[in-house]
């Protein structure tokens, strides 16, 4: 998957985000960038060629903050993009990302940039490139936000929800 969409990324056509977008959806990665859901596409897809023709000569730009100057685009998105596309070692937090490390004690950041930067500093190496998926997976399957699957959960003793259900308060090791 990445090598496919890299070369989508390199491609000179001003749809290169617009394809990345559809090898993840096809790929179940869609939750990872919703914000294309909530945009009117037509006029998103068209401003969103226009600023990539003009400004980055057809090209999805290799570059965060650049990234983040496009239509649609937020931290999350241009954490996955960064990471999925072009291979760089990112943790992009969405919901599920946030509530995990949090239940799990990996951060107790208020915000998804602090979570980013929590994780970013207590995740091994080897599993930073794969934590992002990890933990949305695990959160909409497992750990979900109203009913999580305590029972069923592999890591339910290092969770602070589930001490707190079963044991009392736990401290922040963070």
């Amino acid at each position: 998957l990445p090598s496919e969409i890299k070369s989508l990324a390199e491609r000179p056509e001003a749809d290169n985000l617009l394809g990345i977008y559809s090898s993840l959806k096809n790929q179940n990665l869609e939750s990872s960038i919703n914000e294309f859901k909530n945009k009117n596409f037509s006029e998103f897809k068209k401003k969103l060629s226009e600023i990539l023709i003009e400004k980055f000569n057809s090209k999805v730009p290799e570059n965060f903050d650049l990234l983040m100057t496009l239509p649609g685009v937020g931290r999350k998105t241009a954490n996955v993009v960064m990471s999925v596309a072009f291979g760089y070692t990112t943790i992009a937090v969405d919901t599920h990302v946030y509530r995990l490390a949090r239940r799990l004690n990996l951060s107790i950041g208020d915000t998804p940039e602090k979570v980013e930067k929590d994780l970013m500093r207590v995740v091994p190496e080897q599993y930073k490139k794969i934590a992002h998926h990890l933990l949305i997976l695990h959160g909409r399957y497992v750990c979900k936000a109203r009913n999580p699957l305590c029972e069923n959960c592999t890591i339910s003793t290092l969770c602070k929800y589930f001490k707190n259900l079963n044991y009392g308060k736990t401290q922040n090791i963070v």
